[in-house]
């Protein structure tokens, strides 16, 4: 921008030329002589020059010039070129905040995937610890001749089954926590998250889906793209105008008596330049009509992406409130079948089934937690938030 600007201020040059002129006849002295003494005032103001008149052939000739230029109108070229490269600065910043945001993005639904992961393999640890006390009461129970073999074992399959299950969560958990750093770019830590969090609700009028599509990184960056290509038309069409610039000069010859000053205005016109012009404006035109097309089918695109978070959301609201019945159906269900199971009218086989089913109940309702926090965030960033702002606001 500053290379802009700096063409429309005043240009001055200083210009110093030495020459050194081997005659090799009289009649070529002759002839520079009488050029030379005519074009500024005789020999004798051209200090260094020597030999011309007796009989030399050779001699030196000094030349210095100050140069003055002032550009009067450029046809609003500097204007245009200013506009564009304010344009180019825009779309940069904008590039630099969509790179933001996806890495907001990317790094808070890691940290949800990793407390989704941990919280699922606390989920497996009580479920093995819920599982061991119920193979201490079988044992108990067989060695007080109320219980049976059969008992014991179903509660030590039941355990080797939910061993299983605290692998699995634990590598799932452990691979979660190293993406999670990965994408922060720091070391692996040993340390335990914070608690979940929960992700503000972002209230919002389905009837405003058009403003909210225009806010979106995408629709500005092409918007941007428009307003340079309509900008480039405008800077090819100055093409046509002319230019007019200020010029004044002072030379100095020799020693000094040979000086002289002229100023004056100069005007350029390009007149014909065999179609390139129209050329690059029938270019930018065919640009223009692209962009348009690319701002409809983005903005239908975009429409859809924000119909399709608010559907996702809704959803996995339902599917919370839904889990959160299970849990609580789930937990009063394993209460009964274990009070059941010491007062002895109950089975083994019951515990065992009810734990299954309140372990899976508590899976369902981490799940459907974690879903929902993600389908707010996607719902706030289909809408253009500054996902800055909506993670700070987080409870």
């Amino acid at each position: 921008m500053n290379e802009i600007v700096g063409g429309a201020y005043p240009q001055l040059s200083l210009t110093t030329s030495a020459m050194g002129i081997n005659m090799m006849d009289s009649s070529a002295a002759s002839s520079l002589a009488m050029g030379l003494g005519g074009g500024v005032g005789g020999l004798g103001g051209l200090g260094g020059l020597s030999g011309l008149g007796g009989g030399g052939n050779s001699f030196s000739l000094m030349q210095t010039s100050f140069s003055l230029n002032q550009v009067l109108f450029d046809g609003f070229r500097t204007k245009d070129g200013l506009a564009l490269a304010s344009l180019g600065r825009d779309s940069a910043d904008l590039d630099i905040y969509n790179a933001q945001q996806a890495v907001l993005s990317d790094t808070a639904n890691a940290y949800l995937t990793t407390l989704r992961m941990e919280g699922l393999l606390e989920v497996s640890r009580t479920a093995l610890k819920a599982a061991q006390g119920h193979l201490d009461q079988a044992n108990d129970r067989q060695k007080a001749g109320v219980g049976t073999r059969f008992e014991v074992l179903q509660s030590q399959t039941q355990i080797a089954n939910v061993k299983g299950q605290v692998s699995k969560a634990r590598n799932a958990a452990e691979m979660s926590r190293l993406f999670l750093f990965n994408t922060i770019n720091v070391p692996p830590r040993v340390a335990r998250l914070e608690t979940a969090p929960e992700l503000p609700e972002v209230r919002f009028d389905a009837k405003k889906i058009e403003p909210a599509v225009n806010n979106r990184p995408e629709m500005r960056q092409l918007s941007l793209k428009r307003d340079v290509d309509l900008r480039t038309i405008d800077l090819n069409t100055r093409a046509y105008l002319p230019t007019v610039a200020a010029i004044g000069s002072y030379s100095m010859q020799g020693a000094g008596t040979g000086r002289y000053w002229l100023a004056g205005v100069s005007a350029q016109w390009n007149i014909l330049d065999g179609g390139k012009t129209k050329s690059k404006i029938a270019q930018s035109q065919s640009d223009v009509a692209r962009d348009d097309a690319l701002l409809e089918q983005t903005r239908s695109r975009l429409a859809l992406d924000v119909q399709k978070s608010i559907q996702d959301r809704d959803e996995a609201r339902e599917r919370l409130t839904i889990a959160d019945e299970g849990l609580a159906f789930a937990r009063e269900s394993f209460r009964l079948s274990e009070v059941r199971y010491r007062s002895g009218v109950g089975t083994g086989l019951e515990v065992i089934d009810s734990q299954s089913a309140l372990t899976q109940a508590e899976q369902n309702r981490i799940g459907a937690f974690y879903d929902l926090q993600t389908a707010e965030l996607k719902f706030a960033r289909s809408l253009g938030i500054d996902l800055r702002d909506y993670l700070r606001g987080t409870k």
